[in-house]
């Protein structure tokens, strides 16, 4: 039975530690002081500072809402709302896309925004103008000056990390670094681009956009990374485009190498798949292909021992990103940990 395997960033973060929110937030600080600065500014008037994190989602004795199927503490609630609402019309809406959907409720609890992807929701959300500057730094920073890869680990046997990593026969991940791509000969699948993935048009085809994957890293400027606040950005950036109609015979049909891996996490033959640090937040377009794969029939899923596994409420929440229509299996994230240690 052949198997799979899908990494997202909780993998990398726990091996090279530049990587991880709190990191990336104070080199995110050093490229450009005035822009974090300006983020958190704006967001300051969402900030609730009345419960912990941990009780975002219970009772603590004002009651609960449920929104789009997830419990809200009502204080919490109350308090995003009011706000909202003094920017603006529709409020309600905009919480339960922003905040439920895009999970800026997490950074309501926190004094400062944490993590890249949380600074373009909150840029989106207030439509301020610097989105396209968020992503070039974070281009930046997810390159980590080359120190991307397995001579950069730390934390794991880097023999048995490879080992692991080759048990499986598909390797799918919607990270940038190459950790993986140390490990092993085979090919991983970079559903969102990477520093060898370009987006350009070629000199006979001038009126196509094409992706393409090439064996060397290209200059960082070049380099295609997908960044996006929701699944329908991300799943038009994985797509090449034909700017004059294909019968004219002057475009042939656009080409996207990360359009073909998609395709390849949907349609190739393998039975079961283990997600490892990836929480399917706002990358339905990822989890769908998982969902409509028949030949996949279980799925794994490596989860926080102390916070998640046996939580009823964050397996639920797993299971309907895929559609409920696979069987998933929870597992301690440390089963995998203490075979790459």
């Amino acid at each position: 039975m052949a198997k799979a395997l899908l990494v997202g960033n909780g993998m990398t973060a726990q091996i090279i530690s530049d990587y991880q929110d709190c990191n990336m937030m104070t080199s995110f600080d050093n490229q450009n002081h005035s822009l974090l600065m300006e983020l958190n500014d704006s967001f300051e008037q969402f900030r609730y500072r009345g419960i912990s994190y941990n009780d975002i989602h219970k009772d603590t004795g004002h009651g609960i809402v449920y929104c789009n199927n997830v419990k809200v503490n009502k204080i919490l609630y109350d308090f995003l709302i009011l706000q909202l609402s003094k920017s603006f019309k529709n409020a309600t809406e905009v919480f339960e896309k922003f905040f439920i959907k895009y999970s800026l409720i997490y950074q309501a609890v926190s004094s400062e925004l944490y993590g890249v992807e949380a600074l373009l929701k909150v840029a989106n959300m207030l439509q301020m103008n610097n989105y396209k500057d968020i992503r070039e730094i974070a281009n930046i920073l997810y390159f980590n000056n080359g120190n991307n890869g397995l001579t950069s680990a730390k934390n794991i046997n880097v023999d048995k990390f490879k080992a692991f990593i080759n048990s499986f026969d598909f390797i799918f991940t919607t990270n940038y670094d190459k950790l993986l791509d140390d490990s092993t000969k085979k090919k991983i699948y970079h559903l969102h681009g990477g520093f060898n993935y370009k987006r350009f048009c070629l000199e006979r085809h001038p009126y196509t956009v094409q992706i393409f994957r090439v064996s060397e890293d290209v200059p960082l400027s070049e380099a295609y990374l997908i960044w996006g606040v929701n699944e329908d950005e991300k799943a038009m950036q994985t797509e090449a485009t034909a700017f004059l109609p294909l019968f004219l015979g002057l475009s042939p049909f656009p080409i996207s190498a990360l359009s073909d891996h998609l395709r390849e996490l949907q349609g190739n033959d393998f039975d079961e798949i283990h997600i490892w640090g990836y929480s399917g937040q706002n990358d339905g377009h990822i989890s769908k292909a998982i969902a409509n794969n028949h030949y996949l029939k279980n799925i794994f899923v490596y989860c926080n021992p102390l916070t998640e596994l046996g939580d009823n409420d964050y397996e639920e929440r797993i299971k309907s990103i895929y559609g409920g229509l696979k069987e998933c299996q929870f597992k301690s994230w440390d089963e995998i940990w203490e075979k790459v240690k």
